[in-house]
C-alpha cells in the first residue's frame, strides 16, 4: 500500500480524503498484526499433519498411495480453479469495509449541519445501504472459502471411498 501511495500522482491526493487513505492503511495493519501469527501457525501445523496422517495410512496400507495423489492432484486443481473467486470475495470485503469508516467520520465531523438541515434519515439510509454492503461482502467470503473447503471434503471422501470399496475394505 505504501508503494501505491508514494507513486500516486497528486490528483489523487485531491480527490482522496487522507482519512479514507489512514483509514485502509490502519485496515491493512490490523490484518496483519492480527491474522497474521494464527494464518503462519495454520499454514505450517496444517499441511505438517495432514502429511503425516497420509504417511502413517500409506505405511499400513499401500493402496492408499494411488488415492492420496489422485486427492492431492484434485485439491491443487480445484484450488488453482477457485483461487481467483476466493481472492476476489475477499478483496470486496475488504474494499467494502473502508467507506463504512469514512462515512462515520465524516458523519462525526459534521453533526451540526446535519442537525440543522434535517439530513439524519437520509444519512441513516445511506449508513444502512454501507453496512449492508460491507456485510454481503463478508458473508460472500465465508461463503466461497467455506465451499471451497467443504467441496474438498467430499472430494476426498469419494475418492477414498471409491479405492475402498475397489479394494475391499
Amino acid at each position: 500500500m505504501i508503494n501505491g501511495i508514494v507513486r500516486s500522482p497528486g490528483s489523487f491526493f485531491d480527490i482522496t480524503p487522507s482519512g479514507m487513505i489512514i483509514n485502509k492503511f490502519s485496515n491493512d495493519l490490523s490484518i496483519l498484526d492480527n491474522y497474521l501469527s494464527t494464518s503462519m501457525a495454520d499454514m505450517f501445523e496444517g499441511p505438517a499433519l495432514s502429511l503425516v496422517a497420509l504417511v502413517n495410512i500409506c505405511q499400513i496400507d499401500l493402496f492408499f498411495i494411488p488415492p492420496t495423489i489422485v486427492i492431492l492432484i484434485c485439491v491443487f486443481l480445484f484450488f488453482s480453479y477457485a483461487r481467483p473467486a476466493i481472492i476476489q470475495c475477499r478483496q470486496k470485503d475488504l474494499k467494502n469495509k473502508s467507506p463504512i469508516f469514512h462515512f462515520y467520520s465524516e458523519t462525526l465531523n459534521g453533526l451540526v449541519q446535519i442537525r440543522t438541515y434535517g439530513r439524519r434519515k437520509d444519512l441513516i439510509s445511506k449508513f444502512t445501504k454501507l453496512i449492508n454492503n460491507s456485510t454481503k461482502a463478508s458473508i460472500a467470503f465465508d461463503v466461497v472459502s467455506r465451499g471451497f473447503a467443504l467441496y474438498v471434503f467430499f472430494l476426498g471422501g469419494i475418492v477414498l471411498m471409491a479405492i475402498g470399496m475397489e479394494v475391499g475394505i
